[in-house]
């Protein structure tokens, strides 16, 4: 009897944690499309890309700085990492990523690396 409780308490808890994980990867695929947008208004404004040196960090609102303001706030990723910022990317101009969960390169499921050249693949579940 006591065995079949702990089964019935362990099956019930495992859809909590699988969508636990989830919902990071889906918040990490959010904010990578709010920045993916920040970084083309960006470039449509001036022109270019941000370089390697500026990073991210130059969509950010500074008050010290009279330029046009992207992002009011730099997010980080479900993981509590910052978004990484690579030009030229791996399939376009530029890549902005994670490293998920592991904080690896590569990865499956939980660790594969998220990011902007996932395209269609970001957008939300419908």
């Amino acid at each position: 009897m006591k065995w079949s409780v702990l089964f019935v308490v362990i099956a019930m808890s495992l859809p909590l944690a699988l969508a636990q994980d989830s919902a990071q990867v889906l918040r990490a695929k959010h904010d990578i499309r709010q920045l993916v947008t920040a970084a083309n208004l960006f470039k449509l404004e001036r022109g270019r890309l941000p370089t390697n040196d500026e990073g991210l960090a130059i969509l950010v609102a500074s008050p010290t700085d009279r330029r046009p303001v992207y992002l009011t706030a730099m997010p980080v990723d479900p993981w509590g990492r910052p978004y990484l910022y690579a030009i030229p990317g791996r399939a376009g101009d530029y890549d902005i990523y994670t490293l998920a969960a592991d904080g690896r390169a590569g990865g499956d499921g939980d660790d594969a690396d998220i990011g902007s050249w996932l395209g269609d693949a970001l957008k939300p579940p419908r």
